[in-house]
């Protein structure tokens, strides 16, 4: 879960550029209460807004969810600098070849589920590559 987190908030930097307060609703559940509390969501705010700020990043989208429920959303900076819009659910952000990533780590999930074995043939899984 550390892992997701990661890659979704350096895809958003790795998007992005700009200034502002986090739009942020909290909707604590159970066990994430004592992490994703208003305090703590503050902080976590607080310590993206610095890097965001350091790092002239104008715009990031944030998304934590705990056990299929979202307990954190929104965005800092701005989605268009230009047009001083800021970042919603429906910022669509360019990621590059970034998805190569979202591929392995999915894979490997699949690997320690027992669903899939790096040493099958990839043509195990209905997958032709021409005679490759």
């Amino acid at each position: 879960m550390k892992y997701i987190l990661f890659i979704m908030i350096s895809c958003g930097v790795l998007a992005c550029n700009s200034s502002r307060k986090l739009n942020r609703s909290v909707q604590p559940v159970t066990a994430a209460d004592k992490v994703w509390n208003p305090a703590n969501v503050a902080a976590f705010e607080k310590r993206l807004e610095a890097l965001r700020l350091r790092y002239n990043i104008p715009s990031l989208a944030i998304g934590i969810v705990n056990e299929k429920q979202l307990v954190v959303q929104g965005g800092l900076g701005y989605a268009d600098m230009k047009k001083q819009i800021k970042p919603d659910e429906n910022t669509v952000y360019h990621l590059a070849s970034i998805t190569k990533t979202f591929g392995s780590i999915i894979l490997m999930q699949l690997v320690e589920q027992g669903k899939v074995s790096l040493d099958d043939p990839i043509s195990k899984y209905g997958i032709n590559l021409g005679g490759r």
